[in-house]
């Protein structure tokens, strides 16, 4: 599950930076007057914020509790050698 996460989240951002581009294009472009694109540039990048801090956030908390049991499970792998 993990991985598939993190894809996740690469994606939606590489995604939201290629919008931002565009916006930006267009606005060079004199498609798109520089208030109208600037509304939407920062819409796009509010939205990667928010999409980026909900993850990180319910990673984080995944992430540490992996640590853990990782750590713990060393730490008795170690033991049962150095026992040995």
């Amino acid at each position: 599950m993990k991985t598939e996460v993190y894809e996740s989240l690469s994606v939606i951002n590489r995604a939201l930076e290629r919008v931002t581009i565009h916006i930006r294009r267009l606005r060079e472009l004199a498609i798109f007057g520089p208030e109208f694109a600037e509304i939407r540039r920062l819409t796009a990048e509010q939205l990667r914020a928010e999409i980026n801090h909900k993850v990180i956030m319910a990673m984080a908390e995944a992430e540490t509790q992996t640590a853990s049991l990782l750590s713990k499970l060393k730490a008795a792998e170690e033991k049962k050698l150095a026992g040995e």
